[in-house]
């Protein structure tokens, strides 16, 4: 689980991020930013040895801010094979820029170098299934396939086109296992 999430921060109502996303800030972080560190750590941990996981083939997924996770950790650390965020990937103005969201989903300053199209185009030439809601108003699905579009180029100056895949979700916010699995197996060729 995340910080703010389950037993680092939620309850039975869902996230409670605001405190510890408060507290980052304080000591001049972010919480997507210590989010983005516990997956480094884990990913470290996984490579260690202690366990019996091939630490060759890291994938990262997430939901909303799990996805928003997945694509920040991705983007940093190149030890993650793969990442495949759901309800995550759009614009930044026409997203967190024009409504309410969690608190979390804030990094100072951000939006004047970078979109996420940027952010997704650093994990290049790894794999990348960014899967996106039809009926999200929280991540809308046109500015998606603008951002997708510069995700794309980046993907093709490194000869890795094939390896950025953009698939709308028919309803709203939520996981959709049965869009995503089904692409993560064809792309990842782990099976």
């Amino acid at each position: 689980e995340q910080r703010g999430f389950g037993e680092n921060g939620g309850d039975e109502n869902g996230s409670q991020c605001r405190l510890p996303a408060s507290a980052a800030l304080l000591i001049g972080r972010t919480i997507i930013g210590e989010r983005v560190h516990d997956v480094m750590c884990a990913v470290t941990l996984m490579k260690s040895g202690l366990f019996a996981v091939d630490g060759s083939r890291v994938a990262i997924t997430g939901n909303s801010g799990g996805g928003t996770t997945s694509i920040y950790a991705a983007a940093m650390d190149e030890r993650i094979s793969l990442s495949m965020p759901c309800c995550a990937f759009t614009s930044f103005l026409a997203s967190i820029g024009c409504s309410a969201h969690c608190f979390c989903n804030y990094i100072p300053g951000i939006a004047r170098d970078f979109d996420m199209g940027d952010l997704c185009m650093l994990i290049a030439p790894r794999p990348v299934i960014l899967i996106v809601a039809a009926k999200d108003p929280s991540f809308p699905l046109k500015e998606a396939q603008e951002q997708f579009v510069i995700v794309k180029q980046g993907y093709k100056a490194l000869n890795a086109e094939n390896q950025c895949l953009l698939l709308p979700a028919p309803e709203g916010h939520r996981y959709y296992a049965g869009i995503a699995w089904p692409a993560f197996d064809s792309l990842s060729g782990w099976k």
